[in-house]
């Protein structure tokens, strides 16, 4: 069968055992962090800052450790199963909760911080945290939506018109 210029013949792209190996890693580095944040967190409560002292810090830990813990498991999962789709699902999973964790950290703490452009600057980052949350469930959506795509630089051969396609 004589092929068209136009037509072009797509190979699955898979994944490079570094690729993998590298996520691999990322998973086990963002357990131990995280891990180690919710011990620096936990111990937050005992530092003699005003603007803590005077805040309702413990109300907001729950939901701090519930974020974390979210993470930590989805992370683990993704130690043993990586498919792409499970991939950003995870990531929306997890967004759910740092977005929880977010709102209740700006509701139930309003920081009072003495120097008002400090409190100011602190509080439109959590809004831009906030923001970077929402737009993440977006693009997370979107790719579990479509599933994996061939990047345009690997796995697609232009078949020329003088060759024959096996079928």
């Amino acid at each position: 069968m004589i092929q068209d210029d136009n037509l072009k013949v797509v190979k699955p792209r898979h994944d490079s055992i570094w690729d993998i190996v590298g996520r691999k890693i990322g998973y086990f580095v963002t357990i131990v962090v995280t891990m180690i944040g919710v011990v620096v967190v936990g111990m937050v409560p005992d530092w003699d800052l005003s603007f803590i002292r005077n805040a309702k810090f413990e109300d907001w830990l729950p939901y701090f450790y519930l974020s974390c813990a979210a993470a930590v498991l989805a992370n683990a999962l993704l130690l043993g199963l990586d498919p792409y789709r499970l991939r950003h699902l995870m990531q929306i999973v997890t967004n759910v909760f740092s977005l929880v964790s977010m709102l209740a950290f700006i509701s139930i703490y309003p920081l009072r911080i003495q120097d008002d452009t400090l409190d100011t600057v602190v509080h439109i980052a959590l809004w831009l945290g906030v923001l970077g949350i929402c737009v993440s469930f977006i693009t997370e959506g979107v790719k579990v939506l479509v599933g994996q795509r061939e990047k345009p630089s690997k796995g697609k051969v232009k078949v020329k018109h003088d060759e024959a396609i096996a079928q």
